[in-house]
């Protein structure tokens, strides 16, 4: 399995990821099921997705039948950590810390979740620099 594709994922690409990941293999008939309960699209949208993510190489088929078996090339986790890292690359250095406060701050998160936050933090702090500075070019921010 791949790292993860170097591609960009659209919105309706990640729903159809997010159905493959949690049942994989799957047939396209499944996902259309399932994306039905959530979403109006026609069969021939979800079929158009999944060729898209082959093509993208995020999806591996797998003949069955008369169809194909879809099966992910690359881990939910490092997608998400690549969309984290695409993120942090358009922001201010300075303002990394407030995408930070305000992801936790609108993220549903378990007391589990945020004791292992609260340790995170803990381990970093010795290590963390006491100021961060702008890396921007001139005119790209207002620090």
């Amino acid at each position: 399995m791949r790292k993860s594709p170097k591609e960009h994922i659209s919105e309706a690409e990640w729903e159809v990821m997010r159905v493959v990941w949690a049942n994989q293999p799957v047939d396209s008939k499944t996902i259309i099921t399932i994306l039905d309960e959530k979403l109006t699209w026609k069969p021939s949208t979800v079929k158009t997705l999944l060729k898209r993510l082959v093509d993208k190489q995020f999806l591996m088929t797998e003949k069955n039948g008369r169809g194909y078996l879809y099966h992910a090339n690359c881990l939910e986790k490092n997608i998400i950590d690549d969309n984290i890292e695409e993120l942090l690359s358009r922001v201010c250095d300075k303002d990394e810390a407030y995408l930070v406060q305000s992801m936790i701050k609108h993220a549903k998160l378990s007391k589990l979740d945020l004791r292992f936050l609260i340790d995170q933090l803990k381990k970093d702090i010795d290590e963390a620099p006491e100021e961060i500075t702008c890396q921007c070019l001139p005119g790209q921010c207002t620090c």
